[in-house]
């Protein structure tokens, strides 16, 4: 049987991951919301733009001028897609790291082996080096 003190540590180990689980499903709506947002902002440039060139038809001397917020207009464009498509801050990072580790002490605490190649990397992300090979085994050169 279970003692108390592991059935209250397994209901906050629990806990912990329903919280973890909670705050991925609401990093993917945020990220949903930020494509989504970017898409409205493609749609107000693309409006903008098309008055801003009619602009600089009809009116001569607007035509040089209207290039300059069609550019930097672009630039914020540009800028909000790649905050929309790649939204991996220092938080993100620190997210995925903390999710790992609670992963890898639970397949510990089960007796399980890791279930992939993330669960056996090393700090940086690489592979650990390879065992080092006993003199015996290793080839001798001859003459060629």
């Amino acid at each position: 049987m279970e003692s108390e003190e592991d059935r209250e540590k397994l209901e906050e180990r629990l806990r912990e991951l329903e919280r973890i689980e909670e705050e991925e499903s609401q990093r993917v709506v945020q990220e949903t919301l930020g494509k989504f947002g970017f898409f409205l902002h493609v749609t107000a440039w693309l409006t903008g733009c098309a008055y801003l060139v009619l602009l600089g038809i009809f009116v001569n001397k607007a035509m040089p001028w209207v290039l300059i917020p069609m550019g930097l207009w672009t630039i914020g464009l540009g800028i909000h897609c790649w905050r929309a498509w790649h939204p991996g801050t220092r938080q993100e990072r620190a997210f995925r790291k903390a999710l790992k580790q609670l992963e890898k002490e639970e397949a510990e605490e089960a007796g399980t082996a890791p279930e992939s190649l993330a669960d056996v990397e090393g700090p940086h992300g690489e592979c650990p080096d390879p065992p080092e090979v006993p003199e015996s085994f290793e080839r001798e050169e001859g003459p060629a």
